[in-house]
């Protein structure tokens, strides 16, 4: 089996360093319902939900989780109008600005 450098599980204070953010803010996004974490002693994020939570929120202004708007034009604003608020897939409003 091929061993790879990719972490299976990260602490909320190691997706804080990637993120380049603080603990308590990636404890938000956890109690937000953004990010999925598992309690294993203290929360730990798998790799994959990691990176598909940075895939599904490109472009998106997060500073107040329970607000979420757009910061840049991605392909799925096409669908919606500047202004028109829509929901995220977890049903958190996003207010689209493009």
């Amino acid at each position: 089996m091929e061993k790879t450098n990719t972490k299976i599980l990260y602490t909320v204070k190691e997706v804080a360093e990637i993120l380049h953010t603080n603990p308590a803010f990636v404890y938000s996004l956890i109690n937000a319902g953004l990010l999925p974490a598992l309690r294993l002693g203290a929360y730990k994020i798998r790799h994959e939900t990691l990176m598909k939570f940075l895939a599904e929120h490109e472009g998106e202004d997060l500073r107040d989780p329970k607000n979420i708007r757009r910061v840049c034009k991605t392909d799925s604003d096409e669908h919606h109008k500047p202004g028109e608020i829509h929901y995220s897939p977890e049903g958190h409003m996003i207010i689209n600005r493009f």
